[in-house]
């Protein structure tokens, strides 16, 4: 899911669909938009599985598989658009200091970029790029494989670090305020937290079966999703602060309006 002034935008795995809650009043609705003429919902897209929001344009970019593994909505108009068919996206993010979206392609070492809805470079990355985050003061991108970290330039994809993401990371984020990158790494029930200037492991925080990151980006409060003990573990810095425990496990996080939002099962 992402937060989208106001509004939760969220993918239903089960229903295969896409709906939109409203954060003030918990109204929900699916989303139905006009690709050309025909309008059509997204029961019809299989397996999407990540969506972003780019906030220079207003568009909604939704992740699954060919012929079209990046559908691009327009919000204000409805209309959708499918593009990047060779592409095999993993994950998208927007950099907010570059002005560019950017697409890491699991079946390669590229990382695309894109504006207004179209490819208009690409830069080297490791092989099979799963994760992204970026430095929000000079849009350094962070990159991971699963196992490894890099830091890169984004201008040219020149590693400037390399360092561990641990056994298996499920998530990755970058704090401006502590200056550091988290890595949540499910099989070792760790969060590393990275320095953003070199890569040294600056901590190892337990945290059971974390699966989903996000931040604060104010105060630097981060929070791990912990799957199995159905609860959010709070860190400040590299330190456990308090734990929220929750009716159901959680699988997804997004921060937005001051607000925490938790998605999960059931």
């Amino acid at each position: 899911m992402t937060y989208v002034n106001g509004e939760l935008y969220v993918y239903s795995d089960s229903q295969d669909a896409l709906y939109t809650v409203n954060v003030s009043n918990g109204h929900v609705s699916m989303v139905n938009v006009r690709n050309g003429l025909p309008i059509f919902t997204f029961g019809s897209i299989i397996n999407a599985y990540d969506l972003l929001y780019d906030p220079k344009t207003g568009m909604l970019y939704i992740i699954t598989k060919p012929p079209n593994p990046i559908i691009a909505v327009d919000l204000s108009k409805n209309l959708s658009l499918g593009i990047g068919t060779q592409i095999s996206p993993q994950y998208v993010m927007f950099n907010n200091v570059t002005g560019k979206l950017y697409i890491a392609d699991i079946n390669s070492n590229v990382i695309y970029e894109m504006a207004n809805g179209k490819v208009i470079g690409m830069i080297p990355t490791l092989s099979s790029p799963q994760m992204m985050t970026y430095n929000t003061r000079n849009g350094v991108l962070y990159v991971t494989d699963g196992t490894t970290l890099i830091a890169e330039n984004p201008n040219n994809g020149s590693f400037l670090w390399k360092s561990t993401a641990g056994e298996y990371a499920t998530a990755l984020i970058y704090d401006s305020v502590n200056n550091l990158v988290y890595v949540a790494d499910n099989s070792s029930d760790l969060i590393l937290a990275i320095s953003a200037d070199n890569g040294s492991m600056v901590s190892a925080i337990q945290v059971q079966s974390p699966v989903a990151l996000a931040v604060n980006p104010q105060n630097g409060l981060v929070y791990a999703a912990d799957y199995d003990n159905r609860s959010i573990t709070v860190i400040n810095g590299t330190q456990v602060v308090s734990t929220i425990s929750l009716p159901f496990k959680p699988t997804v996080l997004a921060f937005g309006g001051e607000e925490l939002y938790v998605g999960g099962l059931n």
